[in-house]
């Protein structure tokens, strides 16, 4: 995953406790809302050595909500960490490559 591709919560990410208000079930049956959909704005340094893959943290800034209290601002929903594993986010599409010129 890099800084511009549109994600939207995983399966796990769902079913993190502070995040299952924010899942495409709990969105559609409470709200009638579509799923949450957002774009990674910011890929997060972590001092010393590299991480895993999955563990790099993002931020992201969610697109199709006008209300900031139905979005999470991370793993921990509105007051927790503010920011995302790989594993707690699936990319949607990907940012068209642009051709060399």
């Amino acid at each position: 995953m890099q800084v511009g591709d549109l994600v939207a919560l995983s399966a796990y990410g769902e079913q993190l406790i502070d995040l299952r208000v924010y899942s495409g079930q709990f969105r559609a049956e409470h709200y009638s809302k579509q799923p949450l959909m957002g774009i990674i704005v910011k890929r997060l340094e972590i001092g010393g050595n590299n991480p895993k893959p999955s563990r790099v943290p993002f931020r992201v800034e969610w697109l199709n909500e006008s209300n900031p209290y139905h979005c999470p601002q991370g793993r921990g929903g509105r007051f927790g960490p503010s920011y995302f594993f790989r594993k707690d986010l699936k990319k949607v599409r990907a940012t068209p490559k642009q051709k060399p010129s």
